[in-house]
Parts: structure tokens; sequence; C-alpha cells
């Protein structure tokens, strides 16, 4: 899935695919789906307000810069050099619900099962 947002008033092209959770576990030596899951648990039930403990800032930025490294491959090396670029320190985080909604959309299954078909 691919999908362009607005991070701070610079276009960012985010991507997902099979290949991703490989190059986020090289890059960071973490699981994206255990961290994706870390960032899950903070929304509130309620609304669409998430909450951030002291160590999701550092993951959830991991996880949307391995995105757009991997949507756009002229992307700065580090996520260090991508933060620097983006003006509003605050504007990542604006980005959660489209990262969640790619994520939930890319585990959503396309196909009916076999046993559901009555094969």
């Amino acid at each position: 899935m691919i999908k362009t947002i607005r991070i701070g008033g610079k276009e960012c092209r985010l991507r997902t695919s099979a290949a991703l959770p490989r190059e986020y576990r090289n890059r960071f030596n973490r699981d994206i789906f255990s961290d994706l899951l870390t960032i899950k648990a903070e929304k509130t039930p309620d609304d669409d307000k998430f909450s951030f403990t002291i160590e999701d800032p550092a993951i959830y930025e991991d996880i949307v810069y391995a995105m757009h490294k991997h949507g756009d491959p002229n992307a700065p090396d580090t996520v260090e050099e991508w933060l620097a670029g983006i003006e509003d320190p605050y504007a990542i985080y604006n980005t959660l619900s489209d990262v969640i909604d790619m994520w939930t959309g890319e585990q959503t299954q396309t196909s009916e099962s076999k046993k559901k078909a009555g094969a």
C-alpha cells in the first residue's frame, strides 16, 4: 500500500509491503509488529486520540521513517536527518491514524477461506 501524506508541510510517500518488516528489523534491530502493537495500545478507546509514553515517540518516528524510506529511496539515510527536515516538531504525531490505517488495511484478509466457502 502506498499513501502520500503531508508532515510539517512536506509531502512524504509512505509504503507498506512484505519487505518492510525485514527492512525495519535490519535498520532498527526491533520487530515492527511489536512496535506497532505498542503504539496501537496507547489509543484511548473513546476517541481518536493517542497518548505516548516517554519511549513511544522514538518508536513511532522510526516506524514512520521506515515507511517513508521504503516509499521513497531518496529519503535521508537516517531518521535524524529526516526529522531535521521537518520544521514542526509535532507534525509527525498527527499522522498516527494514517499509519495505523495503512497497517490495518494491509492485514485485512481479502480472500475467502476454504473452510468458510465449504471446500
